[in-house]
């Protein structure tokens, strides 16, 4: 005798409900990863040696400016290079957009702010935080970065550079703490949080394109 089918509306109740449970155990012990990735956020100070930062891109306006966002990122890591606290700079952004290339962007905002161009690395295929830290470690090479995005954004990048294989430390931002911009940010990280497991899960293969060098 064939076992009888469950009716759709059943079905759908038993999806609902496997998902809802992954997606407490991924809370769960995603949050007990993002507080042990959260130690590895450092202070300027701290960094020792030279090293390289990578900057998460953000948004950018049709004009080619920055936003907000951004340019709290890039004036964090304009600041660890005047330091001489890293010595090369390399901007990670989502150039597919005709209207707005997020990484050259970041790269004429960082040279007009005094960095030398020679010490810009542009990498045009970083479409999220994944694509960013994979690429870093498995196209460009890097051993040890420094991700540089806002202070929220931090744990759940580095673990994702120590679930790619790419040892990491991070400066954070927060110049732009307390906006409603921030406050939706910190709530979309809970759901980044899944999909990031998801691309580890799937062993999800980035855009393995050459960064196109030194600006």
């Amino acid at each position: 005798m064939q076992p009888l089918l469950r009716p759709p509306a059943a079905r759908w109740w038993s999806r609902l409900g496997a998902c809802m449970g992954l997606g407490v155990l991924a809370g769960v012990g995603g949050e007990v990863l993002l507080r042990r990735a959260g130690r590895r956020v450092l202070e300027p100070h701290q960094l020792t040696g030279p090293r390289v930062a990578v900057v998460l891109g953000a948004q950018t306006y049709p004009d080619g400016r920055p936003s907000r966002f951004l340019r709290g990122r890039l004036e964090v890591a304009r600041r660890l290079h005047a330091d001489g606290r890293v010595t090369t700079v390399v901007v990670s952004g989502d150039d597919r957009a005709p209207s707005h290339h997020e990484s050259q962007a970041m790269r004429r905002w960082l040279v007009e702010a005094g960095v030398p161009a020679e010490d810009v690395v542009l990498d045009a295929h970083g479409y999220d935080t994944y694509d960013t830290c994979w690429r870093a470690r498995h196209v460009l090479g890097l051993d040890s970065v420094v991700l540089v995005s806002q202070s929220y954004h931090l744990p759940r990048a580095l673990l994702t550079a120590r679930l790619v294989g790419l040892d990491a430390v991070g400066v954070g931002d927060d110049s732009v703490r307390g906006t409603a911009t921030w406050r939706s940010g910190v709530v979309r990280e809970r759901f980044a949080l899944l999909k990031l497991l998801r691309d580890v899960a799937t062993r999800r293969r980035p855009d393995a394109s050459p960064p196109l060098g030194r600006s």
